[in-house]
């Protein structure tokens, strides 16, 4: 299907990350996501105009008791705004090229796609526009989409992914792109990244970079600090 995107921004870094969900919004659905370093639950809404969509992400630790009143219509958006979160905004736009359902699906497909290698999208917790069935359908192609990657990836591992496994790292293909993986932080519980076909590596925790040799030493002084 072809598409008009006018926002694409899952990453909430170019809107305001703490909006409130506008008057009106409607519950796309809410799920599980895997941080890594913690698990949230993040709410997704529907706000529509004239032209166009807007799927809009709230995450935080909302209790089951808020996503039940939230599913069954018992908390108003304004009553949800007042509920501590860790970031909302705007995820995407697009046109009204199709229906509301379509264009909710699609636009999940993209933001779950983004996610890959950083979040980890769990098990639908609430639904709303979209339904555990839809949900899970699109999850589970998503999916298979992922192994075929990974799969390819494990073929063509290259030595700083057996060095990394090597130094007790674990690395894992994203499922993202065939050449790149992802491993522990030999420092925290977050993750480095590792690009296999040009043998490099980058950790946003520790800042260290750079190739075999270099990770080899980043493992030794950091475990050193910690021992």
């Amino acid at each position: 299907m072809t598409i008009t995107t006018i926002i694409n921004d899952p990453w909430l870094k170019k809107s305001d990350s703490k909006a409130d969900i506008p008057n009106g919004a409607k519950l796309v659905c809410a799920y599980k996501l895997d941080l890594i370093a913690d698990c949230i639950y993040e709410v997704t809404f529907l706000v529509s105009s004239k032209t166009h969509y807007q799927l809009w992400r709230s995450g935080g630790f909302f209790s089951h008791t808020i996503l039940k009143q939230l599913e069954r219509g018992d908390i108003s958006i304004n009553e949800f705004n007042e509920i501590k979160r860790l970031q909302s905004g705007i995820a995407y736009s697009f046109n009204k090229d199709f229906g509301e359902f379509i264009s909710c699906l699609m636009m999940l497909e993209h933001l779950f796609r983004a996610y890959y290698g950083y979040e980890n999208v769990k098990q639908i917790v609430i639904g709303g526009i979209v339904k555990r069935t839809e949900f899970d359908k699109l999850k589970d192609q998503l999916n298979r989409e992922r192994d075929i990657i990974k799969n390819k990836a494990v073929l063509n591992e290259t030595e700083i992914v057996k060095v990394a496994r090597e130094l007790g790292l674990d690395p894992q293909p994203t499922g993202k792109y065939e050449n790149i993986w992802r491993a522990r932080c030999p420092k925290t519980k977050y993750g480095l990244y590792i690009n296999a076909v040009k043998n490099e590596y980058k950790c946003a925790v520790t800042k260290c970079k750079g190739g075999v040799k270099e990770l080899r030493a980043c493992v030794e002084r950091h475990t050193n600090r910690i021992g």
